[in-house]
């Protein structure tokens, strides 16, 4: 994980790994390896936090659990 922060914001990069073994959104498990890239960008206030934008690779990582071609 990476993770940057500048005043009140504080930014990660993730990376989830592992293996698609039980029902997913109705998708039967597949047994295949699966990988999912998440970026957040989240603002704090007072302690708080109070706002919050994602971006998730989800394309690439129902292709890996073998929903798409």
């Amino acid at each position: 994980m990476h993770c940057l922060g500048d005043g009140d914001l504080v930014a990660t990069h993730k990376i989830f790994r592992g293996r698609h073994t039980g029902t997913w959104f109705g998708l039967p498990p597949s047994g295949n390896a699966v990988e999912f890239r998440v970026m957040d960008l989240v603002r704090f206030q007072d302690g708080l936090w109070v706002e919050h934008w994602a971006v998730a690779d989800g394309v690439t990582l129902l292709r890996q659990a073998g929903a798409l071609g």
